[in-house]
């Protein structure tokens, strides 16, 4: 019934992070300083716990100044025929402290919940083509309002909002359902995303909105070493605050290289092409101060990719 998967660590940790790879998003990322337990084997499920901590001096603050930011992450992964579903847990807690007189952080803390769960059958049955289906459901509230995408380690900013607008996140909320892909044969590949996020995060920021975003990147391996890809993209902001929606639609094109098959190989040399188009509401918003004044632009170059 037991096994003996079971480690302990202790320093600096990228811990069970997941990221869409096709927009470069890192959904689920607790990563940071602290301790934990992973792979306890309680028969059904595996237990993981961290506690990821971090002492910040806020900018904003003259003096050389710590507050204790932590954060407790539970994990459950029970391994099915399909797959593997995570069940995830997370408290936050920020101290109070009195800067000076005029500067003070509120004590604050939040939770965070979801679910994950990886498929490795779907792609095989539908299209008889070796990969993983990803989805996950995941809410925040308060200090843990990034719904699992942020933690101490990365949360510099909002403290210093906390401290600039005096108030906490207390009353703030992220809601986020996610699903992506990857799969291939020997010839294709298909890589795909779809993102829904609802924030709510009036007191720190001024900001209510529903973000869609969804993608799709087709490959041809033509030879062993050489692959064609395209890609669409399109991202759409519903501003509650602002009554506005913001869009940006984007085509790409690219060769790549790669020392091996399939669409996970890396290093990669990437000689690539990309056009945008975005709403006349999002005019300065987009590409910095070049395209300032536009509501479109392109792009080409030459890019190294190699991960480890």
């Amino acid at each position: 019934i037991f096994d003996n998967s079971v480690s302990f660590w202790i320093g600096r940790r990228f811990y069970k992070r997941y990221d869409s790879y096709l927009s470069d998003h890192f959904f689920f990322n607790m990563s940071g300083d602290g301790f934990g337990v992973n792979n306890l084997d309680l028969g059904e499920v595996k237990l993981s716990y961290s506690f990821i901590f971090s002492k910040i001096d806020p900018a904003v603050v003259v003096k050389d100044e710590e507050v204790l930011y932590q954060s407790h992450d539970l994990r459950f992964e029970k391994t099915i025929d399909r797959g593997i579903t995570t069940f995830f847990f997370n408290y936050m807690h920020l101290e109070g402290k009195q800067f000076n007189a005029t500067q003070q952080i509120q004590e604050s803390d939040g939770f965070a919940l979801g679910v994950l769960y990886e498929d490795t059958q779907i792609t095989d049955e539908l299209f008889n083509m070796k990969g993983k289906n990803i989805t996950g459901v995941f809410f925040g509230k308060g200090l843990a309002k990034g719904a699992g995408a942020s933690s101490p380690y990365s949360d510099e900013t909002l403290i210093e909002d906390m401290i600039a607008n005096n108030t906490n996140p207390d009353k703030s909320k992220t809601f986020r359902f996610i699903n992506y892909n990857g799969f291939e044969n020997d010839t294709w590949g298909l890589m795909t995303n779809l993102v829904y996020e609802y924030k709510d995060d009036k007191a720190l920021s001024n900001t209510e909105q529903n973000w869609y975003s969804m993608g799709v990147r087709p490959y041809w391996m033509f030879s062993k070493h050489a692959r064609l890809l395209l890609e669409v993209g399109y991202d759409l902001v519903d501003d509650s605050i602002l009554d506005k929606n913001h869009y940006l639609l984007k085509y790409s094109t690219a060769l790549e290289f790669a020392l091996k098959k399939g669409i996970w190989e890396k290093p990669v040399l990437r000689f690539f092409y990309t056009q945008a188009d975005w709403s006349e509401s999002s005019k300065g918003l987009v590409g910095g101060s070049y395209y300032a004044d536009k509501t479109s632009g392109n792009n080409f170059g030459v890019q190294v990719e190699y991960w480890w």
